[in-house]
């Protein structure tokens, strides 16, 4: 059965509507965004090109400990510029092993520069909980 998470790529499970914001949108406006939309993070964008990605993460240790004022900074004053990209053509497994090297838990999935979708750790482990759910399920049937 493990071949069944093998088999999946990363364009089969990445979340494709990415909510992108401009990069002189002001903090408290992306985490009202993130509030609203229950999501963990953004993508900041130059026109249609990624230039970088902001993450509740992002909010906490850069605004809020220090107690900075959200509205006095932009999501270029705090975002990560250094994008760690995927395919959508690599495996998952491929993907859990990149987030786990770098430390990070969002992944940009691009194609021919393009950004096509997001995949996160929780997406990760949501398919391969589901699979396993799967997996047990057929294997009680088999003892009955």
């Amino acid at each position: 059965m493990a071949i069944q998470i093998l088999d999946l790529d990363v364009g089969q499970v990445m979340v494709k509507n990415v909510v992108k914001v401009k990069q002189d949108i002001d903090i408290k406006q992306v985490a009202l965004l993130l509030k609203q939309k229950g999501i963990g993070c953004v993508m900041v964008t130059d026109g249609t090109k990624p230039i970088g990605i902001l993450t509740e993460r992002d909010i906490i240790h850069k605004v809020v400990a220090p107690n900075v004022d959200p509205e006095k900074l932009n999501a270029s004053d705090i975002m990560t510029r250094t994008l760690i990209t995927i395919t959508p053509y690599h495996a998952i497994e491929e993907a859990a092993d990149l987030m786990k090297e770098k430390n990070i838990k969002k992944l940009p999935v691009m194609e021919d520069n393009r950004l096509v979708g997001i995949v996160t750790m929780t997406d990760l482990l949501r398919i391969m909980r589901s699979i396993e759910k799967g997996m047990l399920k057929r294997l009680m049937k088999r003892r009955m």
